[in-house]
């Protein structure tokens, strides 16, 4: 059974390497410049990660946006309870509401057009609101529009809103046609009449869709008729905001306006549209629709942000590894030379050795440090057990050094000698070991 044990940790795949302790149980060479630095580091990958967070939590982390133009043979945009054209008039010399229902000067009217053809007009009266003017401003709630090339049955839908003269058949139930004399009143007076046009963009920081709306004023004449044609783009939104999975959501606006203008007389519009209106607003869906796809960071993207600076900033590390294993080499072979020159090397902050007192020749020096360079090898350190096992072979026998094996420390018998640790120098050139022989150095 513990065989059995045993033959499951060769599986191990987290095991550590075994390595040699250096001094108190380190197993690496630190400094302080490596310790300032790494300190340094870590401290700087944290106050970004710190700022990366704070700014992404309010929002300062722009998403990644992409837009493009399609062209599109079918849509359907429904306005809902958002009014895509508002209309009201300005009376700045004496206060006339046209559209007040119980006196109607002007009556506006909605009419689809399916597939070319007229549909019943319809009494716009009924959606309005009071303008900042005081008068009523009418508003078109609930349109739509349809883009079809006899696309799966659906037909072409445009809107059409004209501004007629007040006629009872398009009454609805409350509502009555002005006295001659307010309407030549009205006529009378200087008026212009003002329009919003509402379109709607994405605020990338809020996480909202914002209405804008433009205003724009027309001069009204009663000799001719202003027609503007309004040809709406439409934008489709995919919006991904998830955490730290994916979050989608979808939106349908409108973008832009393109506007085309035209005015034309009385007698035209009755034989183009059959009515003989003042103003006449053409709203169609566009075949140009674009693309839009929003994608937030998600957490780990911002955990991948954050790791890429870090890293930059981690690679500050491999100059300090390179001086850790410099100054390790330099401290080696000074703690080497300083068991034959004791207390008589200088070296500088990395370890170097700058003088050794008794020698003057910078190249004995140097050659010095090559000699004992060479010491550290694996090779050398094999050789001189190996000279130290043989002497101990030829001095004491194979018996006696197979006996050291059994042998017991005792506590009160081992004391530490000063002899253990004191060299003769001056011997250092006739009784060094071989690799310090025949070098040519007096």
């Amino acid at each position: 059974m513990i065989y059995l044990m045993q033959y499951f940790s060769l599986f191990d795949s987290f095991g550590t390497s075994i390595q040699l302790r250096g001094y108190k149980g380190q197993t690496q060479q630190k400094t302080i410049i490596g310790g300032i630095t790494t300190i340094t580091v870590y401290t700087l990958s944290f106050c970004y990660f710190i700022y990366i967070m704070v700014l992404w939590q309010i929002g300062d982390i722009g998403p990644q946006v992409s837009k493009f133009n399609a062209v599109q043979n079918f849509s359907i945009y429904q306005t809902g309870d958002q009014s895509l054209l508002d209309l009201t008039f300005t009376q700045f010399q004496q206060h006339l509401d046209p559209f007040d229902e119980k006196n109607i000067i002007l009556l506006p009217l909605l009419i689809y057009e399916i597939q070319g053809k007229q549909q019943v007009p319809i009494n716009m009266l009924k959606n309005t609101k009071v303008s900042q003017f005081n008068s009523t401003q009418i508003q078109t709630k609930n349109l739509t529009l349809i883009l079809s090339n006899n696309s799966d049955g659906y037909k072409q839908q445009d809107a059409t809103i004209v501004i007629v003269d007040c006629e009872d058949k398009y009454l609805l139930q409350n509502q009555s046609c002005a006295k001659q004399e307010l309407v030549d009143k009205f006529k009378s007076l200087a008026d212009s009449i003002m329009y919003y046009n509402t379109i709607q963009t994405y605020n990338t920081k809020l996480k909202q869709i914002q209405t804008v709306q433009r205003k724009q004023y027309l001069s009204f004449e009663y000799t001719s008729s202003y027609n503007l044609y309004m040809q709406l783009n439409t934008a489709n939104l995919n919006v991904e905001d998830g955490l730290l999975f994916q979050n989608l959501n979808s939106f349908k606006y409108v973008d832009d306006i393109s506007f085309m203008n035209q005015v034309n007389s009385k007698e035209y519009n009755i034989k183009s549209l059959g009515y003989n209106y003042y103003f006449c607003f053409v709203l169609k869906l566009s075949p140009l629709v674009y693309e839009v796809d929003i994608r937030y960071q998600n957490l780990g993207q911002i955990f991948a942000m954050v790791g890429s600076i870090a890293s930059v900033l981690m690679s500050v590390g491999i100059l300090i590894e390179f001086l850790n294993g410099y100054y390790q080499d330099n401290i080696l072979i000074y703690k080497i030379l300083q068991q034959y020159f004791p207390n008589k090397i200088q070296i500088n902050e990395i370890g170097q050795i700058i003088n050794i007192s008794g020698l003057q020749d910078n190249s004995q020096i140097q050659k010095l440090q090559e000699l004992a360079d060479s010491k550290l090898n694996i090779l050398n350190i094999i050789y001189q057990i190996s000279r130290i096992e043989l002497f101990l072979i030829y001095k004491f026998g194979q018996n006696e050094l197979l006996s050291a094996n059994n042998f017991i420390i005792q506590t009160n018998q081992f004391e530490e000698s000063q002899e253990m640790t004191s060299l003769d120098t001056k011997k250092f050139y006739i009784e060094d070991m071989d690799v310090f022989q025949n070098q040519g150095i007096q």
